[in-house]
């Protein structure tokens, strides 16, 4: 139980609810599939060109298959990016907003992949296992909020969050469009639309959590060390200065009085 208690309690200061459930289911369901050897996964993943369950359209970031080393490599870097990215994410939007945002790039991306699948090859659609697509909008919302940025890719290559967003967009385009370029330019629209959800683009679904719009004395920003202050900041450091001014005038005069008095 002391496990537990930690893991709830790691949790519940991360203050990313949705980010810690949805590690934990698909670390749950992966375990799941692996020891019944994959048997049932149709059920969640989205095998193409069979769309006997529609509701794989949003379930098949669960349905990862990690038949080797490497694709376990690739889930537990997935599960670690998730933690990364979902909680700053998810601070900034809060809960509900970011849960509304994971599904829609779900959705979004498995409808478009379908549709560009069925358009542009012979295959009539595209098989769609785990949370690359989700998690790579996720990505780009990441990086428009941080485009300044520097990780360290694969803890060696120093990358600014510009170039990881569009590092992660080509990854996105290139991995989806092997078949067709066209199919890759499909599976990238969750990336835009994470894009201009991030950068305040979509005024009926704001990003929420970001400084409020201030306009800036310019004058007055220079003059402390270029940092940018709502211009009523300035006015009431002004007042206090004035009103100090005022209280010293005041009381200076009656302090010298008093100091008087009390010498004779």
């Amino acid at each position: 139980m002391g496990l537990v208690d930690d893991i709830r309690s790691w949790s519940r200061k991360q203050g990313a609810p949705v980010t810690m459930g949805l590690i934990a289911t698909m670390i749950l369901a992966n375990l799941i599939f692996f020891f019944a050897k994959y048997q049932g996964i149709e059920f969640v993943g989205f095998i193409a060109p069979n769309l006997k369950y529609p509701w794989t359209l949003v379930t098949y970031p669960w349905a990862s298959m990690m038949f080797d080393g490497w694709r376990l490599v690739w889930f537990v870097f997935l599960m670690y990016w998730i933690v990364w990215t979902g909680t700053s994410v998810e601070r900034q939007t809060g809960t509900v907003k970011f849960l509304i945002a994971w599904f829609v790039w779900t959705i979004v991306g498995g409808l478009t992949v379908q549709l560009g699948a069925t358009m542009f090859t012979s295959k009539g659609g595209a098989p769609l296992l785990g949370p690359e697509i989700p998690v790579s909008a996720l990505t780009v919302a990441w990086c428009t909020r941080n485009p300044k940025a520097t990780i360290m890719l694969c803890g060696i290559l120093p990358m600014t969050g510009m170039w990881l967003g569009w590092l992660t967009v080509g990854s996105v385009f290139f991995g989806f469009g092997l078949p067709s370029p066209l199919v890759g330019l499909c599976a990238a629209i969750p990336l835009g639309l994470a894009y201009l959800f991030a950068s305040d683009r979509l005024p009926f679904f704001p990003f929420g959590g970001q400084a409020r719009v201030i306009k800036v004395n310019e004058k007055e920003a220079t003059t402390r060390g270029q940092v940018k202050y709502d211009q009523s900041y300035f006015d009431e450091v002004k007042r206090r200065e004035k009103e100090r001014e005022d209280r010293a005038s005041f009381d200076g005069p009656r302090g010298r009085i008093d100091s008087l008095s009390d010498v004779t």
